[in-house]
């Protein structure tokens, strides 16, 4: 990791946010993955964290070196030549408060979200522009993710009607295997990030990218996340084993789907749609105001989080001129 010594400060400063952002996402989005295993008791918080930490760890690195199309999609939202450093600076500061104020709400953010509309915001406040293609593209992308695993898991809760299987049991294979799709999925984004910074700084920035965010994430997903657990796990409906299992197991599947046609989409909505989609099947009753929250979340996020980031850009950059 020689690069960071060839890092400018404002570049430096933007490392360390960008680190923040991993961090964040550990607590407030990485829960997602363990929330249904937890609300039925197949394990504890404590050793679905540390499953989580370790899985997301795995399927970030094995991800990376399948296929790094998600984070070149991330990548292509960023180009803001030699202002970059203070740019980033802005985008990966709004990231974190907007995901901060989410999570004091108990709401889980996408980073996802959050992260290209900051992009976006930046770039229209630097250049006057947004590169709108890919923007459009991986906006198209996660409202066809909610769609598809929605399908997945009412497919998946009709196979499975008259199975009696030890879905208690199965759901810590099914943990393990969502968690492994967060890192796989969110990971990517969040090593994007890092090789904006570093990209011009040696040949070993995937691997420097790719162990700062694995340590990181890692560290961050033992933090915990009760409040995320909460939402996920039982605000949106009362799952049994299972109808927990099938949730897990089709999101698991619409995010490898995604990683593989390199799509960055939300696994908190992701895992959001499973979960009714389960529910419904399984005749158990879902709060759709809950739902409603989620979505709300969702749709304000593009928003807000370009307006503060174009915002921060601007003030930035007349503090620079002044």
């Amino acid at each position: 990791m020689n690069f960071i010594t060839t890092l400018e400060a404002s570049e430096l400063i933007a490392l360390f946010l960008a680190l923040g952002v991993v961090l964040i996402n550990g607590f407030t989005d990485a829960p997602n993955a363990i929330a249904t295993t937890v609300a039925t008791r197949a394990l504890s918080m404590n050793r679905a964290c540390l499953l989580c930490a370790f899985f997301n760890l795995l399927g970030l690195i094995a991800m990376s070196a399948l296929n790094m199309s998600v984070a070149d999609n991330v990548i292509a939202q960023a180009d803001f030549g030699e202002k970059e450093g203070v740019a980033l600076i802005c985008v990966f500061s709004t990231v974190i408060i907007f995901s901060l104020i989410s999570w004091l709400f108990s709401m889980p953010s996408s980073e996802s979200h959050a992260l290209l509309a900051s992009l976006a915001g930046a770039s229209l406040a630097l250049a006057g522009r947004v590169n709108v293609y890919p923007f459009i593209k991986i906006i198209v992308f996660m409202l066809l993710s909610c769609v598809v695993s929605l399908l997945l898991s009412i497919l998946c809760a009709m196979a499975l009607k008259n199975a009696i299987l030890p879905y208690h049991k199965l759901q810590i294979i099914s943990c393990a295997t969502s968690s492994f799709m967060h890192g796989a999925q969110d990971g990517q984004k969040l090593v994007a990030l890092l090789l904006v910074l570093i990209s011009r700084h040696g040949n070993d920035r995937h691997m420097s990218a790719i162990l700062m965010v694995a340590i990181v994430l890692f560290l961050g997903t033992l933090l915990g996340g009760g409040r995320i657990v909460k939402t996920l796990g039982s605000g949106i409906a009362r799952l049994n084993a299972k109808s927990a299992f099938v949730a897990d197991a089709s999101a698991s599947a619409c995010l490898l789907l995604c990683s593989l046609f390199g799509a960055p989409v939300s696994t908190s909505n992701v895992k959001a749609c499973t979960i009714a989609g389960s529910a419904i099947c399984e005749g158990e009753s879902v709060n759709y105001k809950s739902l409603g929250k989620l979505a709300l979340v969702a749709v304000i996020t593009l928003p807000v989080c370009m307006l503060i980031s174009y915002l921060l850009v601007l003030f930035f950059n007349k503090l620079t001129v002044g």
